[in-house]
């Protein structure tokens, strides 16, 4: 180690407690937590230093090894604190273009039955129906399994407004061994339908309940509706179907957190899933009664991780993402889902990076038009998503999380202003959520130490 040293551009320190401090190296990621002896011997790195001058002077202060502090000098270095004159850390700056696709959703149904105040396509009875045959869905399933599709989601509207459309998915999907998950609201499942659903192992229903009491939700969804699924949600597990429900956190219910957990053991569901609100459609117009600040969506996901300790199920959040999930390594694979290798078709056989962009600007194709992995291999639309890069991002390129966050989902941005490098609407809560986790794991560090 003769070559002399510097700290690394961007790190940032913060006080964990009393003696202790967590550095972050945001572009590997990385981070250290230590003593204020730790944040002394990075201090004498800020100018290029040979290690062995800072070793021997360090030694001297605190008593310590010569030879040991060169050891936690050159750990320091592999992991990305400290780097010799002219290195770079190579960061991700764009997204990784998967090798197929892997995930599909797929709208059954553009209709719902109920209008919920949320509801971010604005879905109601009024809408076209279906315009797929069953040969085709049974076809796009068919090389969807051949493309070696690993998770089907069949969204909306209300998939059960087409049941015999959405069974022959199913079946079809079943066939296959495709892991299939719904998306529904539940109040439209009939005894028949349990009937057929617990012949398929592979289907799990993702039921939408937006309330711990009857009142929370029926305002969301409408009256009686909170009855009909929760009697519906019992005869489900009763028949060993499974069932995730999906609790979107809102002004109105973000109170209700931990009774909703309670609730979900009285039904027998043993996974939940939360998400925050996505303002667009409906959410837009009802903005003001349901939007949560920044500061009571990030008091609602500290209560989940609280209560995720806690009880003997598990529970998932922002779009999928295990709630535990500390390490930094992991973090890295948040954000855009694109890279996952996902698609989404629509009820008019249209094809669409995902179910966030179904926009006419972003179509890639359509299922008449030739098979669904060329369509979407060869689109000059996910050439451009995939090359997006995170400096792009006039609102982001400053910021310290942007390799970690990778602006979160595009989609999101884009909805409200049809530029693919918008920052995040929220953005404020990300950055919050981040450090929360990040000082979770580093504290986690602390406990193992």
């Amino acid at each position: 180690m003769s070559n002399e040293l510097k700290l690394a551009e961007n790190i940032r320190i913060k006080k964990l407690d009393e003696e202790n401090y967590l550095i972050l190296q945001p572009d590997v990621p990385n981070i250290l937590v230590g003593n204020h002896l730790l944040v002394e011997l990075l201090k004498e790195f800020s100018k290029p230093a040979n290690p062995h001058v800072i070793a021997k002077k360090i030694s001297s202060q605190v008593k310590a090894e010569q030879a040991s502090l060169l050891a936690q000098i050159e750990a320091i270095k592999r992991g990305g604190f400290l780097i010799q004159r002219g290195e770079k850390i190579e960061t991700r700056l764009t997204r990784e273009k998967p090798g197929g696709i892997v995930k599909m959703y797929l709208t059954l149904s553009e209709r719902c039955n109920l209008e919920c105040k949320h509801c971010f396509r604005s879905a109601d009875s009024t809408k076209e129906r279906n315009q797929l045959g069953i040969e085709t869905l049974q076809q796009l399933i068919e090389e969807f399994a051949q493309l070696g599709g690993e998770d089907l989601i069949i969204t909306g509207g209300e998939p059960f407004l087409e049941k015999e459309k959405l069974f022959v998915v199913l079946e079809a999907s079943a066939r296959h061994s495709i892991d299939t998950y719904v998306l529904t609201n539940g109040t439209l499942i009939g005894s028949r339908d349990i009937d057929q659903l617990a012949k398929l192992k592979n289907v799990t229903l993702i039921i939408s309940v937006d309330g711990a009491k009857e009142e929370t939700h029926d305002f969301i969804r409408g009256k009686g509706s909170f009855a009909r699924i929760t009697n519906t949600i019992r005869q489900l597990v009763d028949a060993d179907i499974d069932v995730i429900l999906n609790f979107t956190i809102m002004k109105t219910n973000y109170h209700e957190i931990e009774e909703f957990i309670g609730l979900a053991t009285q039904l027998g569901v043993k996974v939940l899933e939360f998400q925050p609100l996505i303002m667009q459609g409906r959410a837009i117009k009802n903005k003001k009664a349901l939007d949560l600040t920044n500061s009571e969506l990030l008091q609602a996901y500290s209560t989940l991780r609280r209560l995720s300790k806690q009880i003997p199920r598990p529970i998932i959040v922002l779009y999928g993402e295990p709630l535990a999930l500390v390490q930094l390594s992991d973090l890295t694979k948040r954000g855009c889902r694109l890279q996952d290798g996902t698609v989404a078709v629509d009820g008019k056989g249209d094809i669409y990076p995902c179910q966030g962009f179904m926009y006419p600007e972003m179509r890639l194709g359509n299922l008449n038009l030739g098979s669904l992995e060329q369509q979407w291999s060869s689109s000059p639309v996910m050439d451009q998503l995939y090359q997006l890069n995170i400096l792009d991002f006039k609102e982001c390129s400053g910021c310290e999380l942007k390799y970690i966050c990778n602006s979160g989902c595009i989609a999101e941005g884009y909805a409200q202003t049809r530029d693919l490098t918008s920052k995040n609407p929220l953005c404020g809560f990300l950055k919050g959520f981040y450090w929360d986790l990040i000082k979770e794991g580093a504290m986690k560090l602390l406990d193992e130490t």
